[in-house]
């Protein structure tokens, strides 16, 4: 009995010195500066169009940088431009 205990006790002491291991190693990573907008992929797209009352198209992208994006234009279909969607995007991240 006194065996499992001890073994117990190890085992919890190395999961802590192992924990504060860990912790230390990922506050000394950097991380990479945000991509131009130029040099942006998207590597998921969320949406949603609606006619219904109006235009109205809104979402969120998340970009190859980690930047997470999402837009909402409400107004009349032939102002949007689905080319220039920069315009319509804010930095949610």
């Amino acid at each position: 009995m006194k065996n499992k205990s001890v073994i117990f006790i190890f085992t919890i002491f190395v999961l802590i010195v192992v924990s504060i291991i860990i912790v230390f190693i990922n506050m000394n990573k950097t991380y990479r500066n945000e991509l131009s907008i130029d040099k942006k992929v998207i590597l998921a797209e969320k949406s949603y169009i609606n006619f219904a009352w109006g235009f109205n198209y809104s979402g969120m992208a998340i970009f190859n940088d980690g930047t997470i994006y999402e837009w909402n234009f409400v107004g009349n279909r032939k102002d949007y431009d689905v080319n220039n969607l920069k315009e319509y995007v804010d930095n949610v991240q």
